[in-house]
């Protein structure tokens, strides 16, 4: 392999490795958000998950269960950061910076035993075994973690954008002219649009001036 076409193998290697644990805490941002909160924890929630799965993985002898446990600790982080932002008077960005501060420190303090043992790792799934370039299969061998996250990402987009199966004969109700207000959120908020034929039936004596007055200001 040439040089250039080193590094771009690099390149590719090291987006793939990186990118999976960036990827998780992104889906997680974006489910906060959408909740109506917002989290500057992020990095502390990654840190404390990463040290939890390290010392589950190393304790156990199975990635499996040290995955699962970083998922705990990300979900006991995320509930106390929401249960904290409900209270009156506590700031989201503030507690988020809270949360940083402790994840990086509670990981800091009790990782410390486990800095020099080896813990077993996931297998990587080998999408370069038709290279026979070492480099390539190397950088190819992709984390199963990388495709759940793929997989939630695209499960997330049709979560909140595409229009649920389910919800459609409901959408097409609520979109009717005579739906109860209190049916539809934007019905109070927002009034509808008169179509033409719709205001071809409207009598002309409700589309009438104002009486005389009506836009008077009274002093």
């Amino acid at each position: 392999m040439t040089g250039a076409e080193t590094v771009l193998v690099a390149m590719l290697a090291g987006a793939l490795r990186v990118s999976t644990p960036f990827l998780f805490v992104s889906l997680g941002e974006c489910l906060t958000e959408r909740a109506g909160r917002i989290n500057l924890g992020n990095e502390g929630v990654l840190v404390l998950g990463a040290m939890v799965a390290y010392a589950a993985s190393y304790l156990t002898g199975s990635p499996w269960l040290g995955v699962l446990a970083a998922a705990g600790a990300g979900a006991l982080l995320g509930g106390l950061h929401g249960l904290l932002c409900g209270l009156t008077r506590v700031n989201d960005v503030a507690m988020g910076i809270a949360i940083l501060m402790a994840g990086d420190g509670i990981a800091f303090f009790f990782g410390k035993p486990y800095v020099q043992p080896s813990a077993p790792g996931l297998s990587g799934i080998p999408f370069g075994a038709w290279s026979s370039v070492p480099q390539m299969q190397s950088a190819l061998t992709i984390s199963p973690l990388f495709l759940l996250g793929v997989a939630a990402a695209f499960g997330m987009a049709w979560m909140f954008v595409l229009p649920h199966p389910k919800m459609l004969p409901r959408r097409r109700e609520l979109s009717q002219p005579n739906a109860p207000w209190f049916l539809s959120p934007l019905a109070a908020a927002k009034p509808s649009r008169v179509t033409d034929d719709a205001r071809s039936d409207v009598p002309v004596s409700a589309v009438a001036d104002p009486p005389a007055g009506a836009g008077r200001r009274v002093r």
